[in-house]
């Protein structure tokens, strides 16, 4: 859960930035491929 609302605590309390749809969606984007399956091991293993 830390790994979601860290950069949006961040973006928001720290450098005082609006949240975007465009932040929150490369946001999402860069936290959905870094919970993918790596190339080593695939999809089917």
């Amino acid at each position: 859960m830390d790994i979601l609302s860290g950069p949006l605590y961040f973006r928001v309390l720290i450098t005082q930035q609006p949240l975007t749809h465009d932040y929150v969606d490369r946001m999402l984007d860069a936290l959905f491929t870094g919970m993918g399956p790596s190339p080593e091991t695939g999809a089917g293993m």
